[in-house]
């Protein structure tokens, strides 16, 4: 790949590496060769980016579009106006800069630094007709590659009372609908426990809401208001 007409990729990329973390950060959006030598050695280290907290999208019942919280002491360094979304109702999830937000027959995923967003292609299980699937999570992390998922995950129903015999539960293995932004189309994933406890394995209780989630190293964590950690 070559970043410049003078300077070989292995220079360049002892440069990049020399530079402070949030420096190394901005260089990605210089041009793309620079954004894919820098994914592409894992230079930027997600260990050593500062965070800080610039503002948070509240959902409120008796506003139709969520409405953007910042400290009174700092200038808000992006715009909590999502208006440039086509036809949002609310934020239903959000992962390292991106948002999920929801509209009556659509989902996108935008960017409100940038004012960039996509429309999800519908999912070609019937979901929004089918109550299994009640939870929408984003996963996204631009230091290992600039590619967002969306999971839907069903819920499990409640245990027979009498069970049949052959019969398991919670089963071992459950299946995920999963949208990846680069193969651009959705599909099944089948997640099976590998031994360890009940709580990983990937199911959301009939009526268990969600309390929050993490996405950290590549992994998806949902934590549910009945107490169990989904991973």
């Amino acid at each position: 790949m070559a970043v410049g007409r003078e300077l070989p990729d292995d220079l360049v990329a002892d440069v990049l590496r020399r530079l402070p973390p949030r420096s190394l950060a901005v260089s990605r959006c210089v041009c793309v060769a620079w954004r894919g030598l820098v994914d592409a050695r894992r230079l930027l280290r997600a260990d050593l980016l500062p965070r800080s907290v610039g503002g948070i999208f509240l959902n409120y019942c008796a506003l139709y579009s969520p409405e953007f919280l910042s400290s009174p002491t700092a200038r808000p360094t992006i715009s909590g106006d999502l208006e440039f979304v086509p036809g949002i109702s609310e934020v239903v999830d959000n992962c390292n800069g991106l948002l999920l937000v929801e509209e009556t027959t659509d989902d996108y995923v935008c960017n409100p630094a940038t004012r960039r967003w996509a429309r999800v292609p519908t999912c070609p299980v019937p979901w929004r007709k089918d109550r299994r699937y009640r939870i929408k999570c984003l996963a996204y992390d631009p230091t290992v590659s600039p590619h967002f998922e969306v999971f839907l995950i069903p819920s499990l129903p409640h245990p027979s009372k009498h069970p049949q015999p052959q019969s398991e539960w919670p089963p071992s293995s459950y299946a995920l609908q999963v949208f990846s932004s680069k193969t651009w189309c959705w599909e099944e994933r089948s997640f099976v426990l590998e031994g360890g406890h009940l709580e990983e394995r990937v199911f959301v209780p009939e009526g268990g809401r969600v309390v929050g989630k993490l996405y950290w190293r590549e992994e998806l964590y949902v934590l549910c208001k009945i107490g169990s950690v989904l991973r």
